[in-house]
């Protein structure tokens, strides 16, 4: 699966995407005041992640021992994947055609929070469902949106979601996790490989919002299983501290992004949520003066979360938890 996918998404971006800029214009001139670089060219690059996703969901489907009306829990997880990979590329392109508003894109948002959520995905933070649902709800929104303001360089949401399906991919292996799920991240990480062969600066098409909000949508979903799946509920206030800034280190890159940008914006006395070209990104690419090797260090810095999460995940797993919490408070500072 991971093969097809890398040598679909190749032939799809060559033979059909990379050209398409009429479609997306009314993207293009938009983004051409608040993305880094050249925006005049394709926004489909995402449509390779959906054709890829939704092939490998109907062979899955076609060899699979779903009973139709039998919504078990497995049956869920597996088909609000399905679901969520459909709605976020139906948005996508009309998005990339129309040019949607914020609180239309924040309806449709919610749309696909709410398929997650009603699939299982729904993390563990208490014993109060509610209160699960709710925080999860404003986790996935906050997650969404951060990764789509991420992308506003060359590679940086590409190679960021790229590094996150790996590790997803080891994590699933070794938890021996449902097969389902290992071929769906396989088909991410082979789909993503290959448009990072054309999104690379300089780059010749970009994933546009068909991607990045599928992307989003399906390593939010995914993280809610593969980190918060064996978390025990009944916790005390530390473990449920440590759990959130653990479970969130990874993405410790495209959230100081939002805090950045957000921050940088009120002190300027801008609405924070009117886009420009003074993300984490930008500031990085003007103090290196390298395109691509500002990419690099934000890659570098997720890469060194990664392995951060692994050791506390699985070194340190037997040590207190106080001391678990005050050894991650402190990297996360001196990040």
């Amino acid at each position: 699966f991971l093969i097809f996918s890398y040598i679909t998404s190749h032939f799809l971006i060559r033979q059909y995407l990379i050209g398409s800029t009429s479609f997306s214009m009314k993207k293009s001139e938009r983004l051409s005041n608040d993305r880094w670089g050249d925006s005049n060219k394709s926004h489909l690059g995402g449509i390779a992640f959906s054709c890829c996703a939704i092939i490998s969901f109907l062979m899955i489907i076609s060899q699979n021992t779903f009973v139709i009306g039998e919504i078990t829990e497995e049956y869920k997880s597996f088909i609000g994947l399905f679901f969520i990979v459909i709605i976020s590329s139906i948005v996508g392109v009309l998005d990339e055609k129309e040019n949607m508003k914020p609180l239309t894109k924040l309806f449709f948002q919610f749309i696909i929070s709410g398929v997650i959520i009603w699939a299982g995905y729904v993390i563990p933070l208490t014993e109060l469902f509610i209160a699960n649902v709710l925080f999860t709800l404003f986790w996935l929104i906050l997650f969404i949106n951060a990764l789509n303001m991420f992308d506003n360089v060359d590679g940086a949401a590409g190679i960021f979601s790229l590094s996150i399906f790996l590790l997803f991919l080891f994590m699933a292996l070794s938890k021996g996790s449902n097969l389902d799920l290992i071929i769906i991240i396989s088909v991410y990480v082979g789909s993503i490989a290959a448009f990072l062969y054309y999104n690379i600066y300089p780059s010749k098409l970009f994933m546009g919002d068909i991607g990045s909000l599928q992307l989003a949508s399906i390593l939010g979903a995914i993280s809610i299983k593969v980190f918060w799946k064996d978390i025990n509920q009944d916790l005390n206030i530390y473990d449920l501290f440590y759990n959130l800034l653990l479970n969130n280190l990874v993405f410790l890159v495209i959230f100081f992004d939002v805090l950045f940008v957000f921050a940088l914006r009120i002190s300027k006395g801008k609405n924070p949520f009117i886009g420009d070209t003074n993300h984490l990104s930008h500031a990085v690419i003007k103090i290196v003066k390298n395109p691509k090797m500002a990419i690099y260090l934000l890659s570098a810095f997720t890469a060194i979360n990664i392995i951060t999460f692994l050791i506390f995940s699985l070194v340190l797993s037997e040590y207190s938890i106080v001391f678990k919490l005050i050894t991650i408070l402190l990297f996360i500072l001196t990040s």
